[in-house]
């Protein structure tokens, strides 16, 4: 059991980069890795598809494409590309784990503005956080 509502380091800034990173934090399987522009992006490291973990698929642009059959997740967890099919299924996202814009890091909690604004802990230095609490799962549309 972990405390929710509370902020826990998830690796170390340079450990995230272009290669997708798997880990399990506080007994969630989440992919790290860094969009194109730097900012770090964290999913469940889950394809709903085969439960493959997409941590063994491959980045196409800030994409990940699962190494199963294909099937390509953007950062908020939607599905864009389905082989074979003409529009992706409704029922293909992956959870997503929200990064506090100002901060080198990602929130599985809603982020409040005061939480947006600032490090947990200032004096701590090149982290990735997490955030624990309640995640959301991305809606195709």
């Amino acid at each position: 059991m972990f405390l929710k509502n509370a902020w826990y380091v998830a690796a170390w800034s340079k450990d995230v980069g272009r290669e997708l990173l798997g880990r399990v934090l506080l007994n969630e399987y989440v992919v790290l890795y860094r969009k194109e522009d730097g900012t770090p992006v964290a999913l469940e490291n889950r394809c709903p598809h085969r439960n493959l973990p997409l941590s063994e698929g491959r980045l196409i642009g800030d994409e990940i494409e699962c190494g199963y059959h294909g099937m390509v997740y953007d950062c908020s967890g939607s599905c864009t590309h389905l082989p074979g099919s003409p529009t992706p299924p409704d029922w293909a996202t992956v959870r997503t784990f929200r990064s506090p814009s100002a901060m080198a890091g990602y929130s599985t909690g809603r982020a409040t503005r005061r939480s947006r604004m600032k490090r947990p802990f200032p004096n701590i230095r090149n982290t990735i956080w997490m955030k624990t609490g309640f995640a959301r799962r991305a809606r195709h549309t």
